[in-house]
């Protein structure tokens, strides 16, 4: 597969577009780069993506190794939220399950499961 027949370099390229492309739109990109690549692939890909869409390449060694000390920790958290609006799930219904699966791991919930077989 040649790389322009990528998730990532049509995040690259929609990168490249300003306000040319609708925010949701550059979201839904981005989950599927991230589903396709990882995130840390593309968070490479931010740094340059004009550098992607000529050569196939995230960045230079240097500058991965510089900017993978310097990115953010892990956030599965906003890794689901792109994946949740790359699939058209409203911001609403996007709150009510994070409320659900928060509620779920709240030690008393928990420690209902194994007392009674049931949850609180």
């Amino acid at each position: 597969m040649n790389h322009w027949e990528t998730h990532l370099y049509t995040y690259a390229v929609a990168l490249t577009q300003g306000d040319k492309i609708r925010p949701e739109n550059l979201a839904g990109t981005r989950a599927k780069a991230i589903k396709e690549q990882g995130l840390g692939i593309v968070l490479l890909l931010e740094l340059d993506p004009q550098l992607y869409i000529s050569t196939g390449k995230t960045t230079s060694p240097s500058a991965r190794q510089e900017a993978t000390s310097a990115t953010a920790p892990h956030d599965p958290e906003a890794e689901l939220r792109a994946l949740w609006t790359a699939q058209g799930v409203t911001q609403e219904r996007q709150e009510e399950v994070l409320r659900q699966i928060t509620a779920m791991a709240q030690p008393v919930y928990l420690a209902g499961l194994f007392s009674e077989g049931k949850a609180p």
